[in-house]
């Protein structure tokens, strides 16, 4: 008799083992059968190091394939998506630079199809009266914004500049070591910005090679090391898009936000650390504003938004679920505050998006890839066209084609 309970224990725990062992055995065969289906993705621009910077893209031609696009990419020697510098594009009348990362340089597009070279065809055909060049760079945070204008302003003396702020991931790769950065480029070493005491600007030097503790490299915010390791398993990547992968990035196991760039900028009531990145963010750009305008240079700041601020879908199924703690409309405001706090201009393309992704049925970003497709560059190249005439910063050089 008293035996029979000890029986039933360990039965239980039996069938426990089976169970997962089986689940496990499942899982497993699924991640191997979806990694031998997976599409592979095929070139990638070289990069070299910079110690300021961190890396830039090395000039070149490369041919990147995905399952989604397959594109053409020319690198410049000034490390730029785009065709040589010209001594005439240097003596046009109207010199815009326009800086960002892989939303602008642009990922997932060939060169003339990222949103500053259809912006060009619109403003300048044929480049008479004005040129604008690309010096994004894919990775890139708001601080290496600031790096690679004081690196290319020299050379090219912008008489305007153009800053596409990704929502994505602006209000987030930004973060020093300090906090448990860097997002991208590994421990490339780097100038980078913190704030002081006082809410200051403080301009650091990150060196690889330190064995210094200020310079250490600490550990890795948690959120990203998730990222990164979900990233591994193929059937993270084949699913990371449907309406079940956005309501875990926003519900936070742990939590912890899968979506942090967008997580900071869409809450309605910010923590300290929230607090802190739009600070820093705000930081920059306001250093970026007064250097420009030191000579004679304006700036501009072009709201990039991202897929859960654009589909209607897409935010029903993460921040949507959550109205109380979520505002879909509020980075955009926030930033409009900020721009004006600091003296720039500010052009919105997040309502044409909303707009144009709901008359078109369709998305204007590639599903997996996530960056705008052609179509969604050209439609951010028609936003700031249209803002930069209204606002007076360029004249019309003919009427802008569809």
């Amino acid at each position: 008799m008293d035996q029979e309970p000890h029986r039933h224990k360990w039965f239980v725990v039996l069938l426990v083992f089976l169970t997962l062992s089986c689940a496990i055995l499942i899982v497993g065969a699924a991640e191997l059968i979806s990694r031998v289906l997976e599409p592979k993705a095929e070139g990638e621009a070289s990069v070299l190091h910079d110690p300021n910077l961190g890396w830039l893209p090395k000039p070149g031609k490369y041919k990147s394939t995905t399952p989604e696009f397959s594109v053409v990419t020319a690198i410049n020697s000034l490390n730029m998506n785009d065709r040589e510098v010209t001594q005439s594009d240097l003596q046009s009348e109207t010199r815009i630079l326009a800086l960002g990362d892989s939303h602008t340089i642009a990922s997932g597009v060939s060169t003339y199809e990222s949103w500053p070279k259809r912006l060009e065809a619109r403003l300048f055909p044929n480049r008479e009266g004005g040129v604008i060049w690309n010096g994004a760079v894919a990775g890139y945070s708001v601080g290496q914004y600031l790096e690679r204008f004081r690196g290319l302003k020299d050379r090219l003396r912008p008489t305007l500049v153009l800053v596409g702020f990704s929502m994505a991931t602006d209000l987030y790769d930004l973060i020093p070591p300090e906090r448990g950065g860097f997002v991208y480029g590994g421990d490339a070493s780097r100038i980078y910005f913190d704030l002081g005491p006082n809410g200051e600007l403080i301009e650091k030097t990150y060196s690889a090679n330190s064995t210094g503790a200020s310079h250490a490299l600490p550990k890795r915010d948690i959120s990203l090391r998730i990222r990164e390791f979900l990233g591994r398993f193929s059937l993270y990547r084949r699913f990371r898009r449907s309406n079940l992968a956005m309501w875990i990035a926003v519900h936070r196991p742990g939590g912890i936000s899968l979506w942090p760039g967008l997580d900071t900028g869409l809450k309605k009531e910010l923590t300290e650390d929230d607090k802190y990145r739009w600070l820093l963010a705000e930081r920059i750009l306001a250093k970026l504003v007064s250097e420009a305008q030191e000579m004679g240079t304006k700036v501009v700041i072009v709201n990039i938004p991202y897929l859960a601020q654009v589909y209607d879908a897409t935010w029903a199924a993460s921040f949507g679920t959550r109205p109380d703690v979520y505002d879909r409309w509020i980075a955009g405001r926030r930033l409009a505050e900020l721009c004006q706090r600091i003296g720039a201009i500010y052009i919105d393309t997040t309502d044409a998006f909303v707009s144009a992704a709901r008359e078109r049925h369709k998305w204007l970003h590639w599903p997996q890839d996530a960056h705008p497709t052609p179509e969604g560059q050209d439609l951010i190249a028609e936003v700031v066209a249209d803002g930069l005439i209204k606002k007076g910063l360029t004249s019309r050089s003919h009427d802008l084609q569809q």
